[in-house]
């Protein structure tokens, strides 16, 4: 049934050799996703009978964990959604060969969904900009809310899933950036189309990067936050960055990262103990709210890493932890040690006055029959897990 989409793959494929050709060794080797095959994650496809490995492969085998996490009810339009575009998914993935709806990558997406509506306002009329969409379900609920959505793929496999899933369940709402202009439906952009010099962004109101900001080379990460700043000048608005965990960080220096975003006037404004994180430019808004002291220490990191600093004799450390006690006391404007500070911005009370779905309801939801199928990567769990 879906045969028809292979030759899209050879024309990726030919588009991203011809536009290598132009493009200098730098920004080839910053979006060179090869380390991510050392790591047995699928980024590229020959075929498209390939397209199951993406369907539920970023949150297997931790469905509950995330439904876990989702402390309140919800709004029941966003349950609607929910449901319609489990069963959007359900049907692609019959089409695939994987009769379920993902459930490990819909429920943190459904997640992420609900970290969005505490933290912006205006939502309905909302302009999104996502970099890294996985296999593209936050995307399906947005659009199904009737936001306008943009996003930034760099894995030739994720883009090719994207786009055959997004045609078939969106149709006339999808927009592929290299052959169109902007249509301020669902615009999706390929790397090699976003990182071209004369490239112009559709407008947006938020940025969207869950789970990829420390799986970025340190040039991708520091060119996607420039072109965010530039965008933010250009529209003149104050737009925020908003991530669920700054994704697999085991070849990378969380520190160093984070200077290096502080570098480009990027601040964290936000780290809660569940890692929910915004950045913001250092003049906007919510930096200048930042520096009111409107944190908190988590006196217990603090503790344990001072006295792991004081017995092991590490003097840098030391030294981060008097600055986290500098900015606290409003000695510093300098911000501050990862994993120490956890900022809390007010959230919004989104479910006030309007019409709500008890939290357990949505749990039960995720037994339902459309998620009952198993699948490659859940049945290699349930075997290394029983007892």
């Amino acid at each position: 049934m879906l045969s028809k989409y292979q030759i899209e793959i050879e024309e990726y494929d030919n588009n991203e050799i011809n536009f290598k050709k132009n493009l200098p060794r730098a920004i080839i080797e910053a979006y060179n996703l090869e380390h991510f095959e050392f790591k047995g994650q699928p980024y590229k496809i020959d075929s498209i009978d390939e397209l199951w490995k993406f369907h539920d492969c970023m949150g297997v085998p931790y469905y509950k964990r995330w439904l876990s996490k989702i402390k309140t009810d919800v709004l029941s339009e966003d349950y609607e959604i929910l449901k319609k575009t489990a069963n959007q998914i359900y049907e692609f993935g019959k089409k695939i060969g994987i009769p379920n709806a993902a459930k490990h990558d819909l429920s943190q997406s459904f997640l992420h969904l609900t970290h969005l509506r505490e933290r912006v306002e205006n939502f309905q009329n909302l302009k999104v900009l996502e970099i890294g969409p996985g296999p593209g379900y936050l995307a399906a609920l947005l659009i199904n809310l009737g936001i306008k959505y943009s996003c930034v793929e760099a894995s030739q496999g994720m883009y090719i899933y994207q786009r055959i899933f997004w045609k078939e369940t969106f149709d006339d709402k999808y927009n592929d950036i290299f052959k169109n202009k902007v249509n301020g439906k669902i615009n999706h952009i390929p790397w090699f189309k976003f990182v071209e010099e004369n490239f112009d962004l559709p407008e947006f109101d938020i940025v969207i990067m869950n789970n990829v900001v420390a799986e970025m080379h340190q040039n991708a990460i520091k060119f996607t936050l420039q072109k965010i700043k530039d965008n933010s000048f250009k529209f003149s608005k104050e737009i925020n960055i908003i991530c669920h965990g700054f994704g697999a960080s085991d070849t990378k220096n969380l520190d160093r990262l984070v200077n290096n975003i502080n570098k480009i006037e990027w601040e964290i404004v936000e780290l809660t103990e569940d890692f929910n994180i915004m950045f913001a430019l250092h003049k906007s808004k919510k930096f200048r709210e930042l520096n009111k002291n409107n944190f908190k220490i988590s006196y217990i990191i603090f503790f344990k890493e001072l006295m792991k600093s004081l017995f092991q004799f590490k003097i840098s450390t030391l030294k981060k932890l008097i600055k986290v006690l500098k900015v606290k006391f409003g000695l510093s404007k300098n911000i501050f040690f990862l994993y120490v500070i956890y900022t809390l911005n007010k959230k919004i009370n989104y479910l006030k006055n309007k019409k709500i779905t008890k939290n357990k309801e949505i749990k039960n939801f995720f037994e339902s029959e459309i998620f009952r199928y198993t699948s490659k990567d859940e049945k290699f769990f349930n075997y290394i897990d029983k007892k």
